[in-house]
């Protein structure tokens, strides 16, 4: 799987939905998406970017966890960055943690070793 269109009726994305998709490459995510569940992410190498959408507020546990190629990330309207969100992005450059930022969890930014 290279892409993802998720429609617009989708508000959360599950625990592990896109976990070790290797090849995802251009993930689009709505904007009526509010939160991405535990480890929706892990491990998906493909991706050096991804644009959250407007209305997510919570990044749960390991959601982008060991995404090693994700280099930008725009925080905007993230309200809570739960534990390992980051941990082992090690191509992340630059994090801006914008005042809508009221939780950050153990480890969220751990072995992101080019920031």
């Amino acid at each position: 799987m290279k892409t993802i269109q998720i429609p617009t009726s989708v508000t959360r994305i599950g625990s592990s939905a896109f976990g070790w998709c290797h090849s995802l490459k251009s993930p689009v995510l709505p904007d009526s998406i509010v939160e991405i569940d535990n480890c929706a992410f892990d491990k998906c190498y493909g991706f050096d970017r991804i644009t959250l959408p407007r209305n997510l507020k919570i990044l749960s546990l390991g959601t982008f966890r060991a995404c090693r190629n994700l280099q930008e990330i725009d925080l905007s309207n993230v309200e809570i960055i739960r534990e390992d969100a980051f941990l082992g992005c090690t191509s992340l450059k630059e994090i801006v943690i914008p005042p809508t930022v009221r939780f950050i969890g153990e480890h969220a930014f751990k072995d992101c070793e080019s920031l």
